[in-house]
């Protein structure tokens, strides 16, 4: 009679084969899980890093139009200091019209 714990030699082979198997397949399963974060990992990255470009330009643009309007902003009031055909009759007069022409020109002002 031939009990359980007895091995016979097939059962032996197989037994060997089927661990060698999941081994295997377990080894195959791991290294595709850390391929496959790995590439997870890398997209999630490179989405952030652009959401982040995209921001950052976004926020250079807004600064941008803040400074322009700001600018403007001090255009018109140069244009009040320094009115167009009223020449100037003092020598203080004449140092104030330089000063403001120069900082028409630093803002970009039109008819600067």
């Amino acid at each position: 009679m031939v009990g359980d714990d007895e091995v016979k030699p097939g059962n032996a082979l197989t037994s060997r084969a089927y661990a060698i198997g999941m081994v295997l397949l377990v080894g195959v399963l791991l290294v595709g899980a850390v391929v496959v974060n790995a590439n997870y990992t890398r997209t999630v990255s490179d989405r952030a890093d652009r959401r982040q470009t995209e921001l950052r330009i976004q926020s250079e643009k807004r600064a941008n139009d803040l400074r322009v309007q700001s600018d403007q902003r001090w255009c018109a009031l140069f244009a009040l200091l320094d009115p167009k055909g009223a020449p100037p009759t003092t020598e203080r007069s004449r140092l104030v019209q330089a000063a403001v022409i120069e900082l028409r020109k630093g803002f970009h002002c039109e008819g600067a």
